[in-house]
């Protein structure tokens, strides 16, 4: 477990993972450099991630560490909250597990570190949806392209022909592209 959250100095934490006989599997690191978080992350067998939405609603909307792990080649253990859905396809590129339901997580962690092959399953199909879905450049484009429509249609008495979203686009597309596009719409 790494960050710096109040279970780092809490006694009671510390005394529940002595009380289980974790010392020897968890480990309170604190926070650590992002380089160091990364190495972890990839040498880990699984990312856990168990994401609630909290008392006063306030809510991850698609934690970027799991797209992380997930690039990194991680296999994924998150909740069902928010858009983690999305990214986080139980059975297919992770394991999804109820929000506050810490027997279901066990169960999740269990069965990901009883199969290496699901394991790797999981890593390998999670790589392909980030890289499909998740890439800056692949969506800054598409999002280029929809302005770009927009700013045709403000202009034109025809209706604009739909956008092929789902598209390869060359990964040399930088993300500044969009700017001239919002200049020109915010006109």
């Amino acid at each position: 477990m790494r960050g710096d959250w109040r279970w780092r100095t809490d006694r009671n934490f510390r005394a529940q993972i002595a009380r289980h006989g974790l010392q020897d599997c968890v480990s309170l690191l604190g926070e650590l450099p992002q380089a160091e978080v990364m190495r972890h992350m990839r040498d880990a067998a699984a990312f856990v991630a168990p994401c609630i939405i909290a008392s006063n609603d306030d809510r991850d909307g698609l934690p970027t560490v799991l797209t992380e792990a997930m690039a990194l080649g991680t296999p994924c253990i998150s909740t069902d909250v928010t858009g983690i859905p999305e990214l986080v396809r139980d059975g297919e590129t992770g394991l999804q597990v109820p929000q506050r339901n810490p027997l279901a997580l066990a169960d999740a962690i269990e069965c990901l570190l009883d199969d290496a092959a699901f394991q790797q399953r999981l890593a390998a199909n999670a790589r392909i949806l980030i890289e499909a879905e998740f890439d800056v450049n692949q969506n800054a484009a598409a999002l280029r392209d929809i302005w770009r429509v927009a700013v045709e249609s403000k202009h034109s008495k025809t209706t604009p022909k739909p956008i092929d979203l789902v598209r390869p686009v060359a990964p040399s597309t930088p993300p500044s592209a969009i700017a001239p596009v919002l200049a020109e719409v915010m006109r």
